[in-house]
C-alpha cells in the first residue's frame, strides 16, 4: 500500500528531499503518467519555458483565474527548481513531474487534463493522481482556511471541458491535513471512478487556489503519478431496523490482477447537499485503509436519505496503484411516517382539515394542497380527518405504516347533510334495502371501520331519503373490485320516477385496489314546475339546490367466475361549498 511521502515546500524554502519508490504501472492505461521527459513548450516566462508533460494538456477556468491566466505558469519540476532558488525538484516517481504556479499571489484554478482512447463503453473505469501543493510556507499550507483546494476528475462521456456537468469530481480536499502536527505537507493521492459512457473518457488533475499568499510565487502545485484503468464494483443495501434506525452494508469486487485495498461510505439527507462520511480512506494513513462492510445509523422517520459507497482496489503488481471505483448510491425512506391527501367528496383538496392517529394525540393539520404527514411509527394505525361546517371521515381509514418507506392514504370527508345511515358497513346491512343473499362483511382488511361491504352474487343494495335544500347531491364512495374483468357494479344517484335525473357509473372488475367514485345528481334534468324554489316551468338548467327524494343504488352483475366486489366510505350529500346569493334592495316609488 502506499506509504505518506512528507515533503517541506515553499516560496524560497530550503526543500527537503524525499526518497520515493518507484512505482510499476504495468496497467497503466495512461499515456505519460509519471510526467517524465520530453515536456513540450507552448511559450516563455521571462526566458523560462513553459511546457507542459507529453501526452497531458494545460487548462484553467477563466472565471476563477485572474486576467485570462497572464500570471499562471507550467514549468516541469526540475525547470521550477532551477527557476526557484534554493528550490527542490520534487517528485513521486522518475526524475519529473509537473508543476504550475500563480506569480503575484493572483488567484487560479487550472491543471492538466488527458484523454484515454479504446475504451469499452459500460465498464468501469479509476482515476488517480499525486497531487502536492504549497500556499507561501509549509507551516501555513492548511487545506482548512481554503486556500488551495485540490481534486482529479474524470468524464465519462470523453468530453475535455471541465466546467461541463458531466464531469465526476473527487472531494477536494484529503479529510487530514497534517501528519506531523502541521510543519510538513504531503503528497495527497485522491482518486475518482466512473461508467463509460463511449470509448473515450478525459481525466482531470485540478488545483484552485484564491490567490491571498502574502509574497510572489508563493502558490504551487505538482502532480505526478497517474493512474488509470478497470475499477472494482460496489453492491450497497439498506435494511431498517426501526423507523429511527437502519443498517447499511456494502460489498465489492476487485477485478483481475487487483486485490481488495480499502472501503469509503457516507450519506446524507436527500434534500441535503452535503455529505456526512460513515468511513473515508485517510491518504495521510495508507498503512490503515478502512475495510468495515456496514454501519448501523440514526435516521428520522419518514425522511428520504441517500447513502453510497465505493471500493479501492490495489494492482497485484505493485504497492501503490490504488484506484477506487464509482460511488453506488441508495435512497431509502426510513420508516414509521405516513404521508397523505384530504379531499372532499368531489375529489376536491381541504386545507385547514385536523387529521389524527385515532385513539392517540398524534395530530397534524393538512396544507393548502390538502397533503399531511404523520410520524405514527411502525404498525396499523386508524387514521381521521375533521374540517369546519361539520364535514368529517367516516369510520377511522386504516393505514399499514412500514418500517421502511412512507406510508400513503387518501382521505374522504363525508358531508354534513349525509344520508346514508350505514355507509362504513357495521357488520349488518341495517339502513339498505338489497336483494342480497349472502353478503360478506370484510373485517380483515376494511378500507375504514369495522368492515367492508363484500359482494360475490349478482344482486341489488338501495338507499332512498327525502332531503331538503341539498347543494348539487352527490354520492362519493370507495371501491375494490379485483377480478377478470367480465363482471361490473353499476353505481348510480338519482331521483325516483324522474329517468332524466339519474347519474351512473360502471365499474369492471380489475387487479387494483381501492378507488374513489363520486357522481352528483343530474339536478339540472329535473322538470321544475309551478312557482316553487326557483321559479318558471319545465327544465330549469342551472338549478342547484334540490329539495325531495333521493336514491342510491349499487347493482352487481357476475358474468363468469365470481368477482368480489367491495364497498366502503359510502356518503349521500351536498357537495363543498353552496349556491351563491345576491341579495338585492327593492325600490319602490
Amino acid at each position: 500500500m502506499r506509504i505518506s511521502k512528507l515533503s517541506a515546500v515553499g516560496f524560497l524554502a530550503i526543500f527537503i528531499s524525499v526518497v520515493a519508490t518507484v512505482s510499476i504501472f504495468a496497467a497503466n492505461m495512461l499515456t505519460n503518467g509519471g510526467f517524465e521527459a520530453p515536456f513540450e513548450q507552448y511559450g516563455t516566462y521571462n526566458g523560462w519555458q513553459l511546457q507542459v508533460a507529453h501526452g497531458w494538456e494545460h487548462f484553467f477556468i477563466s472565471a476563477n483565474t485572474y486576467d485570462d491566466g497572464s500570471r499562471l505558469r507550467f514549468f516541469s519540476s526540475s525547470e521550477w527548481a532551477a527557476f526557484n532558488p534554493g528550490g527542490f525538484n520534487e517528485h513521486v516517481e522518475g526524475s519529473e513531474s509537473q508543476v504550475w504556479w500563480s506569480s503575484s499571489t493572483k488567484k487560479f484554478d487550472a491543471g492538466v487534463f488527458q484523454q484515454i482512447s479504446g475504451l469499452i463503453p459500460g465498464e468501469t473505469y479509476g482515476f488517480s493522481a499525486g497531487i502536492l501543493q504549497a500556499f507561501e510556507t509549509t507551516s501555513r499550507t492548511d487545506p482548512a482556511t481554503g486556500a488551495m483546494l485540490r481534486m482529479v476528475g474524470i468524464d465519462p462521456t470523453g468530453g475535455v471541458d471541465p466546467e461541463s456537468d458531466t464531469v465526476l469530481w473527487s472531494p477536494a480536499e484529503p479529510h487530514a491535513a497534517f501528519a506531523d502536527g502541521g510543519t510538513k505537507y504531503t503528497w495527497f493521492f485522491p482518486s475518482v471512478g466512473a461508467e463509460a459512457l463511449s470509448t473515450t473518457m478525459t481525466v482531470f488533475v485540478r488545483v484552485r487556489s484564491n490567490g491571498s499568499g502574502s509574497t510572489p510565487n508563493s502558490d504551487q502545485v505538482w502532480t505526478d503519478a497517474a493512474y488509470f484503468d478497470i475499477a472494482p464494483i460496489t453492491t450497497l443495501d439498506a435494511i431498517a431496523i426501526s423507523p429511527t434506525q437502519v443498517h447499511v452494508t456494502w460489498q465489492g469486487t476487485p477485478r483481475a490482477g487487483f486485490h481488495l485495498f480499502a472501503y469509503e461510505a457516507q450519506y446524507k439527507k436527500l434534500a441535503d447537499n452535503d455529505w456526512t462520511d460513515i468511513q473515508i480512506f485517510d491518504v495521510l494513513d495508507g498503512n490503515n485503509p478502512p475495510l468495515e462492510t456496514g454501519a448501523t445509523l440514526s435516521v428520522e422517520p419518514g425522511v428520504a436519505y441517500v447513502f453510497r459507497a465505493r471500493t479501492w482496489h490495489e494492482a497485484d503488481s505493485g504497492n501503490e496503484n490504488e484506484v477506487a471505483g464509482p460511488w453506488t448510491e441508495k435512497t431509502f425512506t426510513a420508516g414509521g411516517a405516513l404521508d397523505g391527501t384530504v379531499f372532499n367528496n368531489s375529489e376536491n383538496t381541504i386545507s385547514g382539515a385536523t387529521v389524527a392517529v385515532s385513539g392517540t394525540a398524534t395530530r397534524t393539520v393538512s396544507t393548502a394542497g390538502g397533503q399531511f404527514s404523520l410520524t405514527t411509527g411502525v404498525g396499523t394505525f386508524g387514521i381521521t380527518a375533521t374540517t369546519t361546517g361539520g364535514w368529517q371521515s367516516p369510520s377511522p381509514v386504516w393505514a399499514d405504516v412500514p418500517d421502511s418507506g412512507t406510508a400513503t392514504i387518501s382521505l374522504t370527508l363525508r358531508p354534513p347533510d349525509d344520508f346514508i345511515a350505514n355507509g362504513d358497513f357495521d357488520g349488518s346491512l341495517a339502513g339498505w334495502q338489497h336483494t342480497l343473499a349472502a353478503p360478506i362483511f370484510d373485517t380483515a382488511a376494511p378500507r375504514a371501520g369495522d368492515a367492508s361491504l363484500c359482494i360475490t352474487e349478482t344482486g341489488m343494495l338501495t338507499a332512498t331519503a327525502a332531503v331538503t335544500d341539498m347543494y348539487r347531491p352527490t354520492l362519493s364512495f370507495w371501491v375494490r373490485a379485483p377480478g377478470d374483468g367480465t363482471d361490473a357494479l353499476t353505481a348510480e344517484i338519482f331521483v325516483p320516477g324522474v329517468i332524466s335525473s339519474t347519474a351512473a357509473t360502471t365499474i369492471t372488475a380489475d387487479t387494483g385496489g381501492w378507488q374513489h367514485v363520486f357522481l352528483p345528481l343530474n339536478v339540472s334534468a329535473i322538470p321544475v314546475t309551478g312557482t316553487a324554489q326557483f321559479g318558471g316551468s319545465g327544465i330549469f338548467p342551472q338549478r342547484e339546490l334540490y329539495s325531495g327524494d333521493v336514491s342510491v343504488r349499487f347493482s352487481v352483475a357476475q358474468n363468469g367466475a365470481p368477482t368480489q366486489f367491495c364497498l366502503d366510505e359510502i356518503s349521500a350529500g351536498s357537495q363543498w361549498g353552496g349556491a351563491n346569493k345576491v341579495f338585492l334592495p327593492l325600490v319602490m316609488r
